[in-house]
């Protein structure tokens, strides 16, 4: 445990070392070129394959719904959902409670999320192959708690 005794200074070392946020945005930043250089003839940006995956297998799903069950901002999100409703891969629908709009795969995006899943099972497997079982394992796990922080 690193003790320190003024809080208007940090070792640029140990920063550099040990800080989870810099780290975590990093590894983020990492994994998501890795995808993205897989789903990149299929004109979708990591996030955007992120919300069809997410949409993936319901009639439709709020703005809200999608922003607590993926952990994104609702500025980044409806952003997201307009360039990919611009693409024909989404539809939205005005129902809900004060005309919010809800929103659901097309076809054209049920098709190119299906034309993915093989890519997003290679990018997969080659960060399993990458890590090896248990670190793989570790990771999921790690993820998992830190998702709910």
């Amino acid at each position: 445990m690193y003790m320190h005794t003024n809080m208007d200074e940090i070792d640029p070392n140990l920063f550099r070392s040990q800080c989870v946020l810099t780290k975590s945005r990093r590894a983020a930043r990492s994994v998501s070129r890795h995808f993205a250089q897989l789903i990149k003839p299929h004109g979708v940006t990591p996030s955007q394959a992120s919300l069809l995956f997410a949409l993936y297998g319901s009639e439709t799903t709020s703005v809200s719904e999608l922003a607590d069950g993926m952990g994104i901002e609702r500025s980044a999100l409806t952003r997201n959902l307009r360039l990919l409703e611009k693409a024909g891969h989404v539809e939205a629908q005005v129902g809900g409670r004060g005309g919010a709009k809800a929103y659901r795969l097309s076809q054209t995006g049920h098709a190119t999320l299906m034309e993915m899943v093989p890519l997003w099972h290679e990018a997969q497997d080659a960060l399993r192959e990458k890590l090896g079982e248990g670190q793989w394992k570790q990771m999921q796990a790690t993820l998992a708690l830190l998702a709910d922080l």
